[in-house]
């Protein structure tokens, strides 16, 4: 799982909660930083992941902008956007890039487990499907 948000104390506890329940979690401090993970995913130093959570107003890239980037890509990873201003146009936007749920913040961390145990569940493409797609791999990876 991914996660990128720019406040370092909700970053910090959002990682925390989710690796209590046993997850995996890699964090960025904004979308550069997710960017940066995705690249590596593309090149095979870091595992695809089956959850990326990000914040919407991030500094430089924000996670509306990578969501795109990810859809452009053809990306079917759930992403979760997490925002402090959550109007319905925001929403609306987040779904039609293909974000899969929006939480406003402050939301309780439970909410944000149980989104990720959900999800954790649905069916994903295996690895190989996706390296194998005869796309151009996205974010600068050479796979």
């Amino acid at each position: 799982m991914l996660i990128a948000e720019d406040d370092d104390e909700l970053r910090r506890l959002l990682a925390d909660t989710l690796e209590q329940d046993g997850y995996t979690v890699r964090t960025a401090g904004d979308g550069r930083g997710m960017l940066a993970m995705l690249s590596a995913v593309s090149r095979g130093e870091l595992p695809r992941p089956w959850l990326i959570v990000m914040d919407v107003r991030m500094p430089a890239c924000g996670g509306m902008e990578v969501l795109s980037a990810l859809r452009l890509a053809e990306w079917d990873v759930p992403v979760v956007i997490i925002t402090a201003f959550g109007d319905m146009d925001l929403h609306r936007d987040a779904g039609r890039r293909g974000a899969t749920i929006v939480l406003d913040k402050p939301f309780e961390l439970d909410t944000l487990v149980c989104v990720a145990r959900a999800l954790a569940t649905a069916p994903m493409l295996e690895d190989d499907e996706i390296t194998n797609s005869g796309r151009k791999p996205p974010f600068g990876g050479d796979a």
